[in-house]
């Protein structure tokens, strides 16, 4: 049986993927990207019944997703909803992070664009950037739950 406090799940929303990160403590345990339908509610769908099967699999205690802001991004937003209200039905604990927070963390200068933090991602795990179609959703999913790794042991 696993430790679900240890167990961290990670999640990119785009507009046609979501992407998620599972770490066990510091150990990034699994990646996995999936397609989503241009339909927003077979989306919808799609990312829940996504999201709900990684807290069962691999028995997730926390959750982390990047807070939107921004008005263009309405069909992100809606879906990373959606993740949060099966989170929150689980009982998962959630981290919200800004864009900022996360570029802010990574570096002095910090970087200033998400390329530059990928480069720092891929640095850590060359492994993740392999598949070159997925690579960018995975090293923002591992950034975002590397940063709430460090921020939980550190507060």
């Amino acid at each position: 049986m696993m430790n679900s406090d240890t167990r961290l799940a990670a999640f990119r929303v785009e507009r046609r993927s979501i992407t998620v990160v599972v770490f066990d403590r510091d150990h990034l345990d699994y990646s996995q990207t999936r397609q989503l339908s241009s339909r927003l509610d077979k989306a919808e769908d799609a990312a829940v019944g996504f999201a709900a099967w990684i807290t069962d699999a691999f028995d997730i205690g926390r959750a982390a997703l990047e807070r939107i802001v921004s008005s263009e991004a309405r069909r992100r937003i809606e879906l990373s909803a959606a993740i949060t209200t099966l989170l929150r039905q689980r009982g998962i604990p959630i981290w919200e992070v800004s864009k900022r927070d996360l570029l802010e963390s990574y570096s002095i200068p910090p970087p200033r664009t998400r390329t530059e933090l990928r480069q720092i991602i891929a640095s850590l795990w060359p492994i993740l950037s392999e598949d070159r179609a997925k690579a960018a959703a995975v090293m923002d999913a591992a950034a975002l739950g590397l940063y709430v790794e460090f921020e939980r042991i550190l507060y």
